[in-house]
């Protein structure tokens, strides 16, 4: 909607709204003069028929006091009805008889008689008497359209006045500003408003034509500013820019300035630093120049210089703007900013250089102690392992010792001390054997001695056989041992391999088998038949094993417990997601919360420092598993239990 439309719109609205207002405060001042004659009316009336009503209400003669309401009610064509009460009991009333009853209003009086001489006022009853208002409302609906009338006629008239004058007047001026405010919202900002008055509108022209001339010089101010900031953030971009020269920093810097001051086309730039020159194409000096030195650490060492190739008007510097200079000023410190920069880059890449050749000297060192530590920690498992080995071929050489020394006794020294009496008693008498059998006493003896000496042998030679199946048997028994531990012997390093869960664990339980044996231990195996093949280290997998049984085998040693019966359980599982063993014996046990502790690196309980629970827990780790070490307190023994996850098994 055009302004015009608005203007007028809005004038007819005020002026149709002034003159409905103006109708009705009219209105509601007659209405307001109606309603008070009416009241007046009303008083008067039923003050009148109270007095009337007094004789009868005395005398109680009601049939008189209907009349007089029903006479009074017929002559008035504005009674609509009249009630008297008497005692505030109702004795008369009058009401008129009508299809469709009119409004009214209502009125009253008391009815009272004056004795007088000093007498009280006797109240007799009151009158309630209705008026009809429909003579009012028909005087104010006459009056509402008479104005009705009085207000289009005057809306008609003051409207089309108002229309004129406004459009002579006002609008269309406003009009010629509104051209105007468009061309300059086109951006014709060399427009000026021809509109010469000392009214409102013609203040508004002037400040018109003063703001364009304000937006314009700022419009150039600002595409000023904006080729500043271009040329700042030019040079920005070039300070955080990574992997670009020195010298391309510099040229592409210099090629930002000419694009910044206020004559591009005439203008060039240079930069010299670190006895390096840089410049714009076609570049020469003149007498209009600008220049800054770049300080680089506090230092200068280097020069930015600014030339216009024409002569200019002067403005503040020369035909150079206040903020051409704060701009050359702010360029020159971000040069040198950059400068320091690459310096403490290029310091940065030596010192980083040094600190890379520290930290590979470094690593090689902690690789090479890494590698001592593996190897001490595999040659401390390979001796507890090698400890254990023989540990178990002493508790085997054992009885070859004693059985050893039992065939070193010195009674076949006896045997032989009597064969050779006898080898001389039977030598002296080789002539006479015969008597000699037959009467010397000694002689007689000879051959029930012999008999006794021969089943003596006999048994001897019974005892030595069996000495000698034990010797074979320990000997055996230490091969097997031996055999084993080469089997299990260490390379140095990890091989993965397909290994059978079962058959480590029978092989370590061999090994331990004699001490178990020699200490009344009994061993309860409970394998999972069909167990898959797991790819781990075996020679590892062997020591961990080796060192829970050892574990196992001095719980049962520091039990102080002798009445009850030792035993032991090796137990192999596999399920859907993990394959492994445990262990649970009913030894001495642990304090739970002392737990933990025994797999702090370094800690043993019986001052050695072989391979550990630490390293035991450690190998299952590596190898994606969990052991986990259970027990409810002193002599009650304790259980292992060491779980891989299947994704670590073979499949083969």
């Amino acid at each position: 909607m055009k302004l015009t439309t608005k203007v007028v719109s809005t004038l007819l609205i005020v002026l149709f709204a002034a003159l409905s207002i103006s109708g009705w405060v009219s209105i509601r001042r007659e209405q307001a003069v109606l309603t008070e004659l009416l009241a007046r009316q009303g008083k008067t009336i039923s003050h009148a028929i109270a007095v009337a009503c007094i004789e009868p209400l005395l005398s109680e003669d009601y049939p008189v006091l209907n009349t007089f309401l029903n006479t009074t009610g017929k002559e008035s064509t504005d009674i609509l009805s009249i009630e008297v009460l008497h005692n505030g009991r109702q004795v008369s009333e009058y009401k008129l008889n009508q299809k469709k009853p009119d409004e009214g209003v209502l009125f009253g009086s008391d009815v009272s008689f004056d004795p007088g001489e000093n007498q009280p006022l006797l109240k007799l009853g009151k009158v309630k008497l209705m008026l009809s208002t429909r003579e009012n409302k028909r005087i104010i609906a006459a009056r509402l359209h008479e104005l009705a009338i009085q207000i289009i006629v005057s809306f008609i008239f003051l409207g089309l006045t108002l229309v004129l004058v406004m459009r002579k007047l006002v609008l269309q001026r406003v009009e010629k500003l509104n051209r105007h405010a468009s061309r300059i919202k086109e951006g014709d900002l060399t427009q000026k408003v021809e509109l010469q008055s000392d009214d409102e509108l013609g203040q508004l022209a002037a400040a018109m034509n003063k703001m364009v001339a304000t937006i314009s010089k700022r419009t150039h101010d600002l595409d000023e500013r904006v080729k500043e900031l271009d040329c700042l953030y030019g040079i920005s971009h070039l300070f955080v820019e990574e992997d670009i020269s020195f010298d391309k920093i510099m040229q592409e810097a210099v090629n930002l300035i000419p694009a910044s001051w206020q004559y591009p086309g005439i203008c060039c730039s240079r930069i010299s630093i670190h006895d390096k020159t840089f410049s714009t194409d076609q570049f020469r000096t003149s007498p209009w120049k600008q220049e800054k030195e770049i300080l680089v650490n506090s230092k200068p060492e280097g020069l930015v210089e600014v030339y216009y190739l024409e002569e200019k008007p002067d403005i503040s510097e020369g035909p150079f703007l206040n903020e051409e200079r704060k701009l050359l000023n702010a360029f020159a410190e971000l040069l040198g900013r950059i400068a320091e920069r690459i310096l403490m880059n290029c310091d940065l890449d030596k010192y980083r250089n040094h600190l890379e050749h520290m930290v590979a000297e470094r690593t090689r060192d902690l690789e090479k102690a890494q590698e001592e530590l593996v190897k001490r920690a595999f040659d401390a498992g390979r001796a507890r392992q090698a400890a254990m080995v023989l540990h178990n071929i002493g508790n085997a050489v054992t009885p070859i010792v004693v059985q050893v020394e039992m065939l070193q006794m010195d009674d076949m020294e006896q045997f032989i001390h009597v064969l050779r009496q006898c080898y001389d008693d039977l030598n002296n008498y080789e002539g006479d054997l015969d008597q000699y059998v037959k009467n010397d006493p000694r002689g007689k003896e000879v051959f029930a001695y012999m008999e006794e000496l021969i089943t003596a042998l006999k048994n001897e030679r019974v005892k030595m056989a069996d000495a000698l199946a034990n010797i074979n048997s320990a000997a055996a028994y230490i091969s097997e041992i031996l055999s084993l531990q080469q089997a299990y012997a260490a390379t140095g390093q990890e091989v993965q391999e397909c290994v059978n869960i079962n058959r480590v664990v029978e092989d370590a339980l061999r090994m331990y088998q004699r001490s178990y044996d020699t200490r009344g231990i009994k061993v309860k195996r409970n394998f999972y038949d069909n167990i898959p093949m797991l790819l781990i280290d075996k020679n590892n997998l062997m020591q961990v094993i080796n060192n829970l049984l050892k574990n196992a085998l001095e719980a049962f040693e520091a039990s102080s417990s002798t009445d009850r019966e030792k035993l032991l359980s090796v137990q192999t599982f596999a399920n859907e997601k993990l394959i492994g063993l445990k262990i649970t014996d009913n030894g001495i046990g642990v304090e739970p919360d002392q737990i933990e502790s025994l797999f702090d690196f370094g800690r043993s309980n019986k001052g050695s420092s072989g391979f550990g629970l630490y390293y035991c827990r450690q190998f299952v780790t590596d190898n994606d598993g969990l052991l986990t070490f259970t027990s409810k307190g002193l002599e009650q023994g304790a259980s292992v239990n060491v779980s891989f996850e299947v994704k670590g098994v073979c499949h083969i």
